[in-house]
């Protein structure tokens, strides 16, 4: 099941702040899960999962007060995972990313603009866990050359902060890493 509607709000004010509202849920019947219970021999159990996303997306809303030439584009969402049977020996895939939640919920915060028509462009990503008071941060800034859109240079550090792993990012806890990455845009024709 999927929702994507505009937010009511009067024109006036959605001129300058377009925000749109997303909502996403998914049912799994008699899912597998894997288990480490003495009593499933064969290390497979199934379960019923529930999955759901609420978002709040805003794109290019106008902010004189930050740039002239760029936009403000954000969007926080919420996402669920609900087990439905209660196994405290079940994990997903990997037993090294920890046991499967009942409730697992996270949320993520993206804020993004950009300077001199996109030459600048810096970015604002987190995701915090409550179990745990867990932060995945994920600043990064693209930077372009004014006389050219061929090539351009992506900056970015990710940082975790907590004290609990998060679902899906696994063994990456407390541990920092630095990106750059470069890209030359090219027409064979």
């Amino acid at each position: 099941m999927t929702v994507d509607r505009p937010v009511p709000m009067p024109s006036s004010l959605a001129e300058f702040f377009p925000a749109v509202f997303r909502g996403e849920m998914l049912y799994q019947n008699h899912t597998s899960v894997e288990t480490e219970e003495f009593n499933n021999l064969n290390g497979q159990r199934w379960s019923d999962i529930v999955k759901y996303m609420l978002a709040l997306d805003v794109d290019q809303a106008y902010a004189p007060w930050l740039t002239s030439t760029g936009n403000l584009s954000a969007n926080v969402e919420t996402i669920q995972t609900t087990m439905l049977d209660d196994c405290k020996l079940c994990y997903n895939g990997n037993a090294l990313d920890g046991h499967l939640l009942k409730n697992d919920v996270s949320v993520l915060f993206n804020l993004g603009t950009s300077w001199w028509w996109s030459d600048f462009a810096p970015t604002w990503t987190m995701i915090w866990n409550p179990k745990g008071d867990t932060f995945a941060l994920f600043p990064s800034i693209v930077l372009n050359p004014p006389w050219t859109k061929k090539y351009f240079m992506k900056l970015q550090a990710i940082e975790i902060m907590g004290g609990d792993k998060m679902q899906g990012i696994g063994l990456f806890k407390g541990q920092s890493q630095l990106l750059a990455q470069f890209q030359y845009n090219f027409n064979l024709l």
